[in-house]
């Protein structure tokens, strides 16, 4: 996205599931961003087993398709969910707001229902 931004987070984790948030506003478009974290205990540490991340996306109409393209190839692109997926399971969902639509989408594959 081009032009100001701003961004808000992340919020004050829980102890068994850790939200975090995140918002960017920029030209009429909006992105709002939960990631959700479930830990568990090995020892005097904590593990993570699983991150989910739910992305809010409000996109012209025109914009509806690249940004369903840009949702599903991300996890390719994205270095950090490459060098973590083999030790956590990583998913997401997304509520797409596009030209007055609203569209539900998740990654291919997954049990995470989409919000």
């Amino acid at each position: 996205m081009h032009g100001s931004s701003t961004a808000v987070g992340p919020a004050t984790p829980s102890s068994e599931r850790c939200p975090s948030q995140w918002s960017t506003v920029s030209r009429g478009r909006s992105v709002n961003t939960t990631a959700r974290l479930r830990i568990s205990g090995i020892g005097k540490t904590i593990r993570i087993k699983s991150i989910h991340v739910h992305y809010d996306l409000t996109v012209p109409a025109e914009s509806r398709e690249a940004t369903e393209r840009a949702l599903a190839a991300h996890p390719l692109g994205c270095p950090a969910h490459q060098s973590v997926k083999d030790a956590i399971r990583l998913t997401w969902s997304a509520t797409l707001k596009a030209g007055g639509q609203v569209f539900s989408l998740r990654e291919e594959g997954s049990d995470v229902p989409a919000a």
